[in-house]
């Protein structure tokens, strides 16, 4: 019996090893993309407690030198804040994109092994065929001997 052998499997096995790299880069990309957003909390929480201590800050005896310091802490939260979310919004268009090569990549690696399955189809389809047609032969051979026919 003779074994099926798919001769595309190389570039199978190129567009697998493709995808599974994309599949690392949006991996990356996500993990950039929370380390971010947990740096953006961070910055939120600076920001709520510089309120907070400016408001505390305002009962009593007003000192305008803390006063400004928190409003310069809380300001400089919030533009490192600004600087964050640019930089989410970059990191999510290039994972869009990689997610988009990802998607192709996958087209191209599934429309490979279903070409591959039915081949692998019409292979077992010849190889029974093929033993169908040799068992019948074979069949024939005995009936002809049982008869007494010499001929091969």
């Amino acid at each position: 019996m003779t074994r099926f052998r798919f001769r595309l499997d190389p570039l199978l096995a190129r567009r697998a090893r493709e995808e599974r790299v994309v599949q690392g880069e949006v991996a990356s990309l996500i993990a950039q993309a929370q380390t971010l957003e947990q740096a953006i909390r961070t910055c939120q929480e600076r920001i709520r407690s510089g309120k907070s201590a400016q408001r505390d800050g305002l009962v009593g005896a007003v000192d305008l030198g803390t006063l400004r310091d928190e409003a310069a802490g809380a300001v400089r939260a919030m533009s490192d804040a600004q600087k964050l979310v640019l930089e989410l919004a970059a990191v999510h268009r290039r994972m869009e994109s990689a997610r988009g090569r990802l998607t192709e990549c996958a087209r191209k690696r599934r429309s490979l092994e279903l070409i591959r399955d039915q081949r692998f189809q019409a292979f077992r389809r010849e190889e029974a065929r093929r033993e169908t047609s040799d068992l019948d032969e074979a069949a024939s051979r005995i009936r002809s001997v049982v008869a007494g026919d010499d001929a091969p």
